[in-house]
């Protein structure tokens, strides 16, 4: 293996959790494992040949290249470019080591568990747990003690187990073990949602949340994932509308552009068209007053506040099915329609209801008042 040593300094705690932020000034490597025995035994004059596999990749490069130099026979030393070359990194800083407690998660897949000594999670699903114990699990006392077997051959702290439908089940002792029933409607599609749940689940536990919070706020990200069709991603504005982290149920609809973009293709996957309506030109309200109210509306999904004079580069971006306006536009004069029909989309404009269009309020008070 290859000992990598980044050496640098110290200067703070991250605001986001209790370890120390580490700035890398220097980087080295030199020879470890095996070859560091090797180097030793050279060094004493020994002949020596090195037996063992790298990976064709720039660390197997340096390590064949000092094995060389230093006048060691490599004849024995394999490359194999389906596998890295083991790379050991240490963080130093004032001459001593940082981070030594990397939390590790896997998705397991191999029946035998021991092979997952070292880690601190494992996310199986129900399958994988029955193909590893060889249990049915028609019984639900049966997953807990196959939990149990599973956490002694692996060593693990823990073991969140995916059950489809019925949610999933956090064991973590001494805790009592905790089965969240699933958090979706409609489910579309359940490709990539282990993905989602081993994701969610370190980002949360990583971030400073008990195993407990962070396998709820991973069975809600699962949730989300199988409501769209084919592998998909949960985004932090879908789990904080869920969680309903906003202040008020209308901000979870706000999104800048890139927000949309994404959000957008859940509904063009199921087949679903997009329309998109703007307003510009004197606006007589503040913009939050104007997004909070058109949020508000049960027909409106999403809300764009945009800066521009027009939103061409949002419909653009966005590429609406339909574009909606007034009908004291012409589709001539229509912002944005040569792009939506260019794409396939089209062009409706909606007339006004006699006594409730804002241009007319606005001219009657001018009148009125003046």
């Amino acid at each position: 293996m290859c000992d990598t040593y980044l050496s640098g300094h110290v200067s703070r705690i991250s605001p986001e959790a209790p370890v120390p932020v580490f700035e890398s000034t220097e980087k080295r490597h030199v020879l470890g494992g095996a070859a560091n025995v090797a180097a030793n035994l050279r060094a004493l004059g020994c002949e020596v040949r090195l037996a063992g596999v790298v990976g064709d990749d720039v660390t197997g490069r340096y390590v064949r290249e000092q094995v060389r130099a230093q006048g060691i026979a490599d004849d024995l030393l394999v490359q194999d470019g389906s596998r890295p070359t083991t790379e050991k990194t240490r963080l130093i800083a004032r001459h001593q080591q940082l981070a030594v407690n990397v939390p590790i998660f896997v998705d397991p897949k191999a029946r035998d568990f021991a092979q997952y000594r070292g880690a601190t999670v494992l996310t199986p699903n129900l399958a994988e747990v029955r193909h590893a114990t060889g249990d049915p699990l028609e019984e639900e006392t049966s997953l807990a003690t196959a939990a149990e077997s599973l956490l002694r051959q692996s060593e693990a702290q823990a073991l969140l187990v995916t059950r489809g439908e019925a949610g999933m089940s956090l064991f973590h002792p001494p805790q009592a073990p905790q089965h969240l029933p699933a958090h979706t409607r409609d489910v579309y599609d359940v490709t990539g949602a282990g993905d989602t749940v081993i994701a969610a689940f370190a980002a949360a536990a990583i971030g400073g949340l008990s195993y407990a919070e962070a396998a709820r706020l991973a069975n809600v990200a699962a949730g989300i994932v199988v409501g769209k069709a084919g592998t998909a991603v949960a985004h932090r504005e879908e789990l904080e509308a869920h969680l309903g982290v906003h202040s008020a149920p209308w901000q979870s609809k706000l999104r800048t552009c890139d927000e949309l973009s994404r959000a957008l293709q859940q509904y063009r996957q199921r087949g679903e068209r997009v329309v998109f309506t703007n307003g510009d030109d004197r606006p007589l309200r503040p913009q939050d007053e104007r997004a909070r109210m058109l949020a508000a509306l049960a027909c409106v999904d999403y809300v764009v506040p945009f800066g521009e004079a027009t939103p061409l580069a949002l419909i653009k971006s966005l590429k609406p099915d339909v574009l909606v306006k007034g009908s004291d536009y012409t589709l001539e004069t229509v912002v944005g329609r040569e792009e939506v029909e260019a794409s396939g989309g089209s062009v409706h404009l909606i007339p006004y209801i006699e006594g409730v269009s804002t241009t007319e309020l606005i001219d009657e008070l001018l009148q009125r008042y003046r």
